[in-house]
């Protein structure tokens, strides 16, 4: 009895009968009733690989595991993200980073509103503050000192502020200061500002002793007058500069006065 002939290799160009020719031969259970897929599958030559499932991890990994979580637990939960920078028409607008609320100073300035009011902003972060709380100690009151130049002060105690206007008199020169009062009452300065002067109230009392008056001007008041002098003797040159001597208006004529 002649043997049957085993099919060629190459998966693809198996028939389905010597598909089953081959099951039978490794006796695959349920040959006959399978397609060619099943058949390429019960025999190993399907396309599809079949993949195996993962070794259980050894308790060694597992405890890497372990370690590796309780660790992120731990870490601190992120910051928000930056918010996206406000845009106005599809044009981009870089406002730059967020302005300091203080800068580790201890500093006072001191600018004039009006005649009658100044206005004192302060900054008590610095080493030479905290110092002098510490030396005070819990009985330490922020106090705000204006002085005039002379030499008269008023304390204020301003509390939590960090600015305040201060009524004032108009025409004086005022600084600043800024400190502590201890249980006592006594003032422990930390800052001073520059001194400043507030305005007059009222026009000034200042006027210029001369008026320069330019040559075409001495002409347009004369022809005003009723013409020109019939002598130069009405004007004077000092420096350069032709200047009304003394004008009198006497009738129709220009004449000096004594």
């Amino acid at each position: 009895m002649a043997k049957k002939r085993k099919p060629a290799a190459g998966k693809k160009n198996y028939s389905v009968k010597e598909l089953r020719q081959m099951a039978s031969d490794r006796k695959v259970p349920g040959r006959s009733k399978m397609n060619k897929s099943q058949l390429l599958d019960a025999l190993g030559l399907s396309d599809t690989v079949a993949v195996a499932p993962p070794p259980a991890p050894t308790p060694a990994a597992r405890k890497a595991v372990a370690k590796i979580a309780e660790h992120v637990a731990a870490q601190p939960p992120a910051s928000a993200p930056p918010e996206a920078p406000a845009k106005s028409d599809g044009v981009f607008i870089d406002w730059g980073p967020d302005i300091p609320r203080a800068y580790g100073q201890d500093v006072i300035s001191l600018v004039v509103k009006d005649p009658e009011w100044l206005f004192a902003t302060w900054e008590l972060t610095g080493p030479l503050s905290r110092s002098t709380r510490e030396r005070i100690g819990q009985d330490a009151v922020l106090a705000l000192r204006i002085e005039r130049l002379d030499g008269a002060f008023a304390d204020i105690r301003p509390g939590d502020s960090s600015d305040w206007y201060l009524s004032v008199t108009p025409g004086m020169v005022y600084r600043a200061i800024i400190g502590f009062l201890d249980r006592d009452g006594v003032f422990v300065p930390v800052a001073a500002s520059r001194t400043v002067k507030t305005p007059r109230v009222g026009l000034s009392d200042s006027v210029d002793a001369k008026w320069m008056i330019v040559r075409q001007r001495i002409d347009e008041l004369l022809r005003y007058l009723g013409g020109l002098p019939a002598s130069g003797s009405m004007f004077a040159i000092e420096a350069g500069n032709w200047r009304i001597v003394k004008l009198a208006w006497s009738g129709t004529n220009l004449q000096k006065n004594p």
